[in-house]
This record gives C-alpha cells, structure tokens and sequence, in this order.
C-alpha cells in the first residue's frame, strides 16, 4: 500500500510540476529525474577519509537516502539544452529524519575550458518529509552554460535523502 501511495505520489507532483514550469510547461517538456540514478558524493570535510559513503547510502522506491553514521553531499548533474532560466521541482526523501534540515542550491558553469567561473543559482531547505521545493539559474548571459546544471544537496544528516528532480532542459 506504501509502495502504491508512494508512486501516486510521485505522479502526481510529477503532473503538478509540469503545470507549474515557467514557459507554458506541459509535462513532455519536462525531464523527471529518479534521484537514486543520478547521484554522486562530494566530498566533504565531514566525509571521514576512511569510509566509503557509497556503502551506505540507499535506494528506496527511486529516492536515494542515507543511511551513514555521518552527513554526505550528494551532487547531481543535470544536462540542459537551451540557454535560459531553468527550474528544478525538487522533492525530498519521504521518511526524512526528524529534527534536521539541509540545503540544495543549483550551480550553472560555462562549458568553456578557460573560463571556470560558476553561477550561483536558488537555494531550497528541506526540513520535513516529502517537501517539494524549487530553485532556478540562468544559463545564459556572462557565463552561458550549453552543457549542464549541478544540483548539490549539502549535509545530508542520517535518514535524509532526495527522490525526484522535475526541470526543463
């Protein structure tokens, strides 16, 4: 019954994402991102030299979660084909611990090799379970960016995680 309420969930805010995009956003323009096939871990001070987070960290109907005895980042890259503002719909992990919090912001690099200045873009802070959120940066303008968005989520305490990601590319 969970598995079902989960993914009904999903859809849903899936559909409402789509309706919410900026620039018309019918849901085909859209690109739904399964959070558990998209991570990466950035290394952090608060990640022990001696571990490897990768084996604690887990997959739960798509969303990826921690399980460590300490706080992980995790990194999502996200391509993009247009040169623009573009939003990410983010939504957090439904059995998020209790009592924290962390944050995600959207980075956007130019994809030229001498130029490595990275635009800063929105910040979302989750602090309860299965908050939707979003945050935007331009693709365009000094520092344009053909190629992709990272999305980081910082500190991740033990129980907290992401599920989706909703953008337009």
């Amino acid at each position: 019954m969970l598995f079902t309420h989960v993914r009904l969930a999903t859809i849903v805010s899936t559909i409402a994402a789509g309706t919410l995009a900026p620039g018309g956003g019918a849901n085909a323009e859209l690109a739904s991102i399964n959070a558990f096939n998209n991570f990466h871990v950035e290394e952090t001070p608060a990640t022990p030299q001696n571990s490897n987070p990768y084996q604690c960290l887990f997959e739960d109907n798509g969303a990826v979660y921690n399980k460590c005895a300490y706080k992980v980042t995790l990194d999502f890259n996200l391509p993009v084909n247009s040169e623009g503002e573009h939003t990410i719909y983010i939504r957090n992990y439904w059995n998020h611990a209790v009592g924290t919090s962390f944050n995600c912001i959207v980075y956007a690099c130019p994809t030229s090799l001498n130029d490595h200045q990275c635009v800063v873009g929105g910040t979302a802070t989750f602090t309860a379970p299965y908050q939707q959120k979003s945050v935007s940066v331009a693709t365009s303008g000094a520092y344009p960016n053909m190629q992709n968005m990272a999305l980081i989520c910082w500190n991740l305490s033990t129980g907290d995680g992401i599920a989706t990601m909703n953008y337009n590319p």
